[in-house]
């Protein structure tokens, strides 16, 4: 009597999380929340993806292949956090499986989010692992800097590429690899001197993960509760991932040189705006050597890619010194038009009555600069309209 009575909240559980893996795949994640909530409430124990006593749930952040990310408040600190939740994950102690992810945060503490906390919905079954970092205020994916403000300009673009190759460079020196860098994993923030700053997310996560190819040939085998997300999820996650990932072992395993395939990939979509695979060189800014480095990291043969991060590193600086130089050169061409205009308007004189106003240099200066901030701020009908 108590299963046939326990009958319809399971269906009803079952039904809620079938319509929050939908939702939450189509983007719909505020609907895609309560269906969550209602599965969790009818089920707690099977449908709960993480410690929501000690991480309620505000919202939801995002989705794909690996998990789904919530934004959560820290119950007992009232501070907010992020929390990743696993579709499916690698067994074993939660301390092992996190090891080099919270290990990130001494080797590369600069360029990625404070690890906070670890474990299992589950940890008797060890199912159901989560993973809690710091929320950065502020700070949007390389995905959405794209659709907010557009593709990266050269200066930007090369600060950006300097620090993530940094951030590779720090991992690897302690034989530690991302295996998963994509714009949605660059977390990108303008400060108030203008500058971008860099972190990068999900470090070693996918070696928490189930493989990305263990995942795809899971979906073909039999359809999970997870499968119709990962099913779209995997295949662009592959623009990113090198031969070596994909099981063609002609190329050998992964390694060093697929955090630099990752990179190039990266790079390409955010100076472009395209997807990596459409992506021609005229596409990226007008700079031979970047374009060059770019498609070198992204040569399907491992032995023709640069052999590390340090070594991207060492083509990247002396490019940001010519990239700031040749910022430095437009303005000083834009400046010496301003006066130019400013002489010739002085210049200028129809009668008395249709006199010309002298026009002061200080005016044009502040003009141009407001313009120019604007420009840099990505508000750029604003920087038109002054």
């Amino acid at each position: 009597m108590s299963k046939r009575n326990n009958r319809p909240t399971a269906d009803s559980a079952l039904a809620a999380y079938n319509l929050f893996q939908l939702r939450v795949r189509r983007g719909d994640y505020e609907q895609a929340l309560t269906d969550l909530q209602a599965a969790i409430n009818n089920d707690p124990l099977r449908y709960t993806r993480h410690d929501i006593n000690k991480y309620p749930i505000e919202r939801i952040l995002g989705a794909g292949g690996m998990g789904v990310v919530f934004l959560c408040q820290h119950k007992l600190r009232k501070q907010r956090v992020v929390v990743k939740c696993f579709w499916e994950s690698r067994q074993g102690p939660a301390e092992q499986v996190f090891k080099e992810a919270f290990a990130m945060a001494e080797i590369a503490k600069d360029y990625v989010p404070m690890p906070l906390d670890y474990g299992y919905a589950d940890p008797i079954q060890q199912q159901r692992a989560f993973f809690v970092t710091e929320y950065l205020d502020g700070a949007i994916d390389g995905e959405t800097w794209l659709k907010q403000y557009g593709k990266l300009n050269l200066a930007d673009g090369l600060q950006v590429a300097w620090q993530i190759a940094n951030g590779l460079q720090a991992a690897l020196a302690a034989g530690i690899l991302h295996l998963d860098l994509k714009p949605a994993n660059i977390l990108l923030k303008r400060g108030s001197n203008h500058a971008i700053t860099v972190k990068i997310i999900d470090f070693c996560l996918a070696q928490v993960a189930t493989p990305l190819q263990q995942q795809a040939a899971s979906q073909q085998a039999s359809r999970t509760q997870y499968s119709l997300l990962v099913g779209q999820a995997v295949f662009g996650t592959f623009d990113y991932g090198c031969p070596e990932q994909q099981g063609l072992e002609q190329y050998g395993k992964p390694g060093v040189q697929c955090e630099v395939f990752g990179f190039g990939q990266t790079m390409k979509r955010l100076f472009s705006g395209k997807q990596p695979r459409h992506c021609r060189e005229r596409d990226l800014p007008n700079m031979s050597a970047l374009r060059d480095l770019l498609f070198e990291c992204t040569e399907v043969m491992p032995t023709n890619r640069p052999a590390s991060a340090r070594a991207v590193i060492n083509v990247l600086e002396p490019l940001i010194k010519t990239g700031d130089q040749a910022e430095l050169l437009e303005t000083d061409e834009q400046l010496e038009a301003v006066k130019a205009e400013e002489k010739t308007m002085k210049s200028i004189n129809t009668g008395d009555d249709n006199k010309a106003e002298p026009v002061n240099a200080d005016d044009y200066l502040t003009w141009f600069e407001k313009g120019n901030e604007l420009y840099r701020l990505g508000q750029f009908e604003q920087a038109i309209e002054s």
